[in-house]
């Protein structure tokens, strides 16, 4: 599969989190946005005023509007270890986060609700569940 390098040199829209917020990115010279899925706005905004890195950023196509921040200049420490759930269609994501998924529904942690009229789905977590533990088998009396 063809993954391309395009250089995005302008911040679109964001979530409003507090914290840990996703981010999109314009793509050079175009209104193209491309949501970014491996890195929080405040880490770049950070590397952006504190460091000498100055736009354009390059990022790897991973969908039609779906991206990864692949820039060279970044050090490894500041890119998220996993891929956004919530921005990243399911298909794009690491076999790791889909194994994770059927785990978590096998469970009963995470609940997939049908997908809707306007395209959406929702998926609702079970929070504070104990964690999955492979229950032992009872033990056998000792034979004499």
């Amino acid at each position: 599969m063809d993954n391309p390098i395009v250089k995005c040199d302008r911040i679109g829209s964001q979530t409003l989190l507090g914290y840990n917020n996703c981010f999109g990115m314009y793509q050079v010279g175009t209104n193209h946005e491309i949501k970014i899925v491996n890195f929080y706005i405040e880490t770049l905004e950070k590397l952006l005023k504190e460091y000498q890195l100055d736009m354009p950023i390059d990022v790897m196509l991973i969908g039609e509007r779906t991206g990864v921040i692949a820039d060279w200049r970044i050090p490894d420490e500041y890119y998220n270890d996993r891929i956004c759930e919530v921005c990243c269609p399911e298909s794009l994501l690491p076999i790791q986060q889909r194994v994770k998924h059927l785990l978590d529904v096998g469970r009963g942690i995470r609940i997939e609700h049908p997908v809707q009229e306007n395209g959406f789905s929702m998926v609702s977590y079970k929070i504070g569940q104990p964690r999955y533990e492979l229950p032992k088998r009872p033990k056998r009396p000792n034979k004499i």
